[in-house]
């Protein structure tokens, strides 16, 4: 049902119930019965606008709340219970498109929901995050095992589309959990939703293995791999620099000599390239 302005409208109890079996195997069946339709072309499902908090879904879709679950806590767990019933009877994992206020209010849930899911999408990582927050998610994606996809679809603030800065700033932010073994994918998009975006995977510059996950060092995220070092900075008013290692000489990704130490203006990222010739071999 609409509202008078077209929006999505109703008293709170014609909400799908996720924890009702029949409504999981009725999913289940037609879901089933589309995917043969299409001639199985698809190997991921995305479910879009999934709310994970009464707060979002309330504030997104200007509807009460949901009628059967009091809580958060009680309706996040009838969705965890529905992805792994229905999972048992869909051939693709699921790509939930869990909304930026569920991803910081509740990070516990966002690895949850991956998990059972089989994949999670990110609309507001990096742009809208806090450090605090940004260090919440990278610490939850740490228990995400590498087999469950992991999208990123960084999607522009108010004057950030066509802003290469800002690019590689959601790029670089990105490569602080990506890995070649982990199904992480990423897209920059700009426009409408219904304009197609392209999941990316594997890139043109080879950084070598990962030496380690992600640290915190000096109020920075900093990651090591074998040809370049992926250095961002989150914070929203602050600039800090990065200071000289051991080693080098150190470049920029154009090969031009780089000399630390180096400050990042808040909110931005570098690349700083140990090995500028195996950096431009294809390949993550």
């Amino acid at each position: 049902m609409t509202g008078s302005g077209g929006e999505l409208s109703n008293a709170g109890t014609y909400w799908p119930d996720p924890g009702n079996v029949q409504w999981q195997e009725f999913f289940a069946k037609k879901l089933n019965k589309l995917l043969l339709e299409l001639g199985g072309r698809w190997d991921a499902i995305l479910i879009d606008d999934f709310f994970g908090t009464q707060e979002a879904q309330t504030g997104f879709t200007n509807t009460a709340p949901w009628a059967n679950y009091q809580t958060d806590a009680a309706y996040q767990n009838a969705w965890i219970e529905f992805f792994t019933n229905v999972r048992k009877k869909i051939p693709f994992p699921f790509v939930a498109n869990l909304d930026g206020v569920s991803v910081t209010l509740t990070p516990d849930f966002f690895s949850r929901l991956a998990i059972a899911a089989g994949g999670i999408e990110m609309e507001t990582y990096p742009e809208e995050y806090p450090i605090e927050d940004f260090r919440r998610i990278l610490e939850e994606i740490k228990k995400i095992p590498k087999n469950v996809r992991i999208h990123v679809n960084s999607k522009p603030s108010p004057g950030w589309a066509g802003n290469v800065d800002k690019t590689l700033f959601a790029y670089y932010s990105f490569l602080l959990f990506a890995d070649r073994d982990r199904e992480a994918y990423w897209t920059y998009k700009e426009g409408v939703s219904d304009i197609p975006h392209y999941w990316f995977k594997e890139f043109d510059l080879n950084l070598g293995d990962s030496l380690g996950d992600a640290k915190e060092i000096n109020n920075l995220f900093v990651r090591m791999f074998e040809n370049a070092i992926v250095v961002v900075n989150t914070d929203n008013e602050n600039a800090h620099d990065f200071e000289r290692l051991d080693g080098g000489p150190f470049y920029d990704v154009a090969g031009n000599p780089m000399t630390l130490p180096i400050t990042l203006e808040p909110r931005s990222a570098v690349l700083v390239v140990k090995n500028p010739t195996e950096l431009i071999r294809t390949g993550l």
